[in-house]
């Protein structure tokens, strides 16, 4: 970021702005209403890689991939035709005897993805949240641990549309660029992937400590698989285009970073969609505070959202950057993994470790206070929340992350159960 842009966001931060009715964007302090405000938080928009990547746009490298390097285009409806693994569908996942919301559907991964402690699931997200119908496509996200050969991020995109299994396969997050020698090439993706939300053509991945990452599901390619592909990301010395052995990677197209990460930044685990919010759609991102803080509070913010092509909405030219609308206080906010709202409602999945079943809490704000209140016990590990209506039901999807081996280890035997579900509550 140039001095001049950064001097001008600290000037920023230090008085906050607020939009008016115009979409004008004015110091907080001319705004006597919006004293009573909690801050809202301002993104940074990057089209580019970082300097040492070459330091080229996303639209250009990735134009440079399918026009210079002729990688084959695989838009959704090629990936999803082209489905590689079977789940399995379960009645419910290992959920607690008593207290529990009604499951409406559940399903587990093919066995070497239940079991693996290479690579952990995350965020969900549905076709609903793209476009307002469906409920039929389930995207999910997945890390890898310290441990694994490889470090990198993947989406799993399933069609559980089907009665008999759910059909899947895994594409690989990478980042493009120029290389110095003047190809286009790209690499892996290696963030937490907490939480991922599809609206129009557009994948919001967060990032922990930096904002969010912008992915544009009809900008895929096809690459090699076989050979080295298992070991490779990128453009390697046999001049072919590997994704670590996925046959189809996701390049990113934008960023929206936290300007300011070292005065009070949020730790940004999850994001979900709400299509109830007026005049436009919003994305609800919250933040993760662990159990042992000092502070039981944690923050939710709302970014609107463009209906026709889903950018956020409330650019500043002069700086090229966003503003959130809201910003709730989350009383009781200590170990959130997924937010979601519907109609001012608020649902929170709360984790507490991989030997105990996790928590639904529920609520409604009270101006930018929100308290919620455990409404039924989950499955152990909970995590990202998705709202969607399919065939006139009202569905809450979530997934636990912990596999056998997570479970509990030292002087209580380990668990039997397996937490790696995929399931949608019944509203």
């Amino acid at each position: 970021m140039d001095t001049t842009r950064r001097t001008i966001l600290r000037g920023m931060a230090a008085a906050p702005l607020v939009a008016t009715a115009g979409g004008l964007l004015v110091p907080a302090t001319a705004r006597a209403a919006a004293a009573a405000e909690l801050p809202g938080v301002r993104l940074w928009i990057r089209s580019g890689s970082v300097p040492e990547g070459g330091g080229t746009s996303y639209p250009d490298a990735i134009k440079g991939l399918g026009d210079v390097e002729k990688l084959p285009h695989a838009p959704i409806s090629r990936v999803m035709g082209d489905l590689n693994r079977d789940g399995t569908y379960r009645r419910r996942p290992d959920w607690p005897r008593q207290n529990s919301p009604a499951v409406a559907r559940a399903f587990t991964w093919r066995h070497d993805d239940f079991i693996t402690r290479d690579w952990r699931p995350q965020g969900i997200t549905t076709d609903y949240d793209g476009h307002g119908t469906g409920g039929n496509v389930v995207l999910v996200s997945w890390y890898t641990m310290k441990k694994a050969a490889h470090q990198a991020a993947r989406i799993s995109f399933v069609d559980v549309s089907g009665s008999s299994r759910p059909k899947y396969r895994h594409v690989l997050l990478v980042e493009p660029y120029r290389t110095e020698g003047g190809r286009y090439s790209f690499r892996p993706v290696t963030v937490h992937v907490g939480g991922i939300a599809w609206y129009k053509e557009r994948l919001y991945v967060v990032d922990t400590y930096r904002g969010l990452r912008v992915f544009n599901l009809d900008q895929m390619f096809q690459v090699a698989t076989g050979g080295p592909a298992t070991d490779h990301c990128g453009l390697h010395t046999d001049n072919r285009y590997y994704g670590y052995g996925c046959k189809y990677v996701l390049p990113q197209s934008r960023g929206y970073d936290d300007i300011e990460p070292e005065i009070d930044r949020m730790r940004y685990s999850q994001v979900s969609v709400d299509r109830t919010t007026k005049p436009y759609d919003t994305l609800l991102v919250s933040e993760f505070v662990d159990k042992k803080a000092a502070s039981p509070e944690a923050r939710a913010v709302r970014f609107e959202v463009e209906p026709d092509y889903g950018a956020l909405r409330h650019v500043d030219p002069a700086t090229q950057s966003v503003l959130s609308q809201k910003t709730y206080r989350i009383t009781n906010g200590k170990q959130i993994q997924g937010a979601a709202s519907v109609n001012e409602t608020f649902y929170v999945s709360r984790s507490d470790g991989p030997s105990v079943y996790g928590y639904l809490a529920t609520g409604r704000a009270a101006a930018t206070d929100l308290t919620v209140r455990t409404s039924g016990r989950v499955v152990r590990g909970p995590e990202d929340l998705s709202y969607a209506q399919t065939g006139g039901r009202r569905l809450l999807w979530s997934l636990g992350e912990y596999a056998i081996d997570d479970q509990d280890r030292g002087t209580r035997p380990r668990s039997p159960y397996n937490s790696r579900y995929v399931y949608a509550i019944r509203l």
